[in-house]
């Protein structure tokens, strides 16, 4: 295996999840021998995220959705890629101006190799995909890319308190006030007290170790969603996996990678037995234990890896 310096265009340090998934991604393939150089953005929001110092980091763009600014340092950009053998870039329709992205694709078209991972289907990439050499989807309903799934992060296995508590992790996204009408039926009928509880209550980006802290506190997690035209795939689920705690799902794309015996698939129709039973019954983690195997960072940076030998 040879030694590739690979650079990474992407929300680096930043509160993100894009940015959460570059920097797991980034320490396996760096511990597999290989060097990373990140080109990352300018902070925005609630400022730089921790532990990103043992990276080279340049900050070359901004994104635009939070600091309304268009830019990307073309020079410091052009004078990093001709220092690296492959480019891999974390793509999100969100996080680049659309035209600083397709100009950089287009001045660089076929003078280094580029791996691209669509973390949405919500995106403008489509006409730019002559330029890449590599696009790779974590979503398997997608044809014609390479598949590598979401990693699954490596938490200790913290018992399940006994107290009745739901959890809602996100971006506000969940549906929960049905969750929580359906938790006050629960709770009438068995005559015990189930607190819901929310991470996005914090009104701050929560890392992955804070999340887990957060999760730690409940029996249950729920991610009930509203419905989604375009293939997604959920941060949030892969991380409350990890927790070892039952995760309720609502019937969406967000969740179409999760087989029914990994997570609970949820309705209007049996919502209420299924929140019920991952309250109530013992949880038995054995097919997530399987699942994390093959979805363990360093497995899935493996898989990255190949792809860059053949390429680079």
């Amino acid at each position: 295996m040879s030694k590739l310096k690979v650079g990474f265009l992407t929300t680096f340090n930043a509160p993100c999840g894009i940015a959460d998934y570059a920097r797991n991604l980034a320490r396996e393939i760096r511990i597999l021998g290989n060097d990373v150089v990140v080109l990352g953005n300018l902070p925005y929001g609630s400022g730089e995220v921790d532990n990103v110092n043992e990276f080279e980091v340049h900050k070359v763009f901004e994104v635009e959705i939070h600091t309304g600014k268009q830019f990307f340092d073309f020079e410091m950009i052009y004078g990093i890629i001709d220092k690296i053998d492959v480019l891999h870039i974390q793509f999100e329709s969100a996080i680049y101006t659309r035209s600083l992205l397709s100009t950089l694709l287009k001045e660089i078209k076929g003078k280094i190799p580029i791996v691209v991972t669509i973390h949405s289907s919500c995106n403008w990439l489509d006409s730019d995909f002559d330029a890449i050499t590599t696009p790779v989807k974590k979503l398997a309903e997608m044809n014609n890319f390479i598949w590598i799934p979401h990693g699954i992060p490596e938490f200790p296995k913290i018992e399940r308190p006994i107290d009745l508590v739901v959890s809602s992790i996100g971006l506000g996204r969940n549906m929960d006030d049905i969750v929580v009408n359906t938790i006050k039926q629960i709770e009438s009928d068995i005559g015990r007290k189930i607190e819901f509880i929310t991470s996005y209550g914090h009104h701050k980006w929560l890392t992955q170790n804070e999340l887990f802290e957060f999760l730690k506190k409940s029996r249950v997690v729920s991610l009930y969603y509203p419905p989604v035209d375009a293939l997604v795939s959920s941060s949030a689920c892969a991380l409350s996996l990890g927790s070892y705690r039952p995760v309720i799902v609502s019937e969406t794309n967000w969740f179409g990678e999760y087989d029914s015996n990994i997570v609970l698939r949820s309705n209007a129709e049996n919502l209420y037995n299924n929140i019920k039973k991952a309250l109530l019954e013992d949880y038995n983690a054995e097919n997530v234990d399987k699942l994390k195997k093959t979805r363990a960072w360093n497995v899935l940076a493996k898989q990255y890896n190949d792809v860059y030998e053949i390429i680079g």
